[in-house]
């Protein structure tokens, strides 16, 4: 992700995993979403991750607020049956760019992000990151597939 996150746990504990970009080459990174997103390529709860690579374990509770910086991998695993967070996201182009140069390229010179942006511009008359992370997410109307 090309910001940095600060998630606010509001009820129920939840399970992070945190993985330093300086471990990026030991894992099977692929981008997700336009590239907006990129998986560590491990299901660090069914799998192991190469020896090599340290996994930092938070527990999150109620009132709890963690941060993350920038291109920082993460898995999260619900404890309990209800769980709910708010992530506030802070775009931090110079920061990803630092963490992980390559990523942060194959994100910013994306030419299908250019064309979602526009075509989401067109369609709606305004353009936020937002907009664009959620497209095709979009739930469809009553009576629609």
């Amino acid at each position: 992700d090309i910001g940095n996150s600060f998630v606010t746990q509001v009820a129920g504990r939840k399970k992070w995993l945190f993985v330093d970009p300086e471990y990026t080459t030991n894992m099977q990174v692929y981008g997700d979403r336009l590239n907006l997103v990129f998986i560590a390529g491990f299901d660090v709860f069914r799998e192991p991750v190469p020896p090599e690579v340290h996994l930092k374990e938070v527990i999150a509770y109620p009132g709890d607020i963690i941060y993350f910086p920038t291109m920082t991998f993460h898995a999260v695993y619900n404890l309990d049956p209800v769980t709910i967070s708010v992530d506030n996201t802070a775009p931090d182009l110079p920061g990803a760019v630092r963490r992980h140069w390559l990523l942060t390229a194959a994100t910013v010179l994306n030419p299908w992000i250019i064309i979602k942006g526009i075509s989401i511009f067109v369609n709606t008359g305004s353009f936020s990151g937002t907009d664009l992370y959620f497209d095709g997410y979009v739930s469809k109307g009553e009576g629609e597939l």
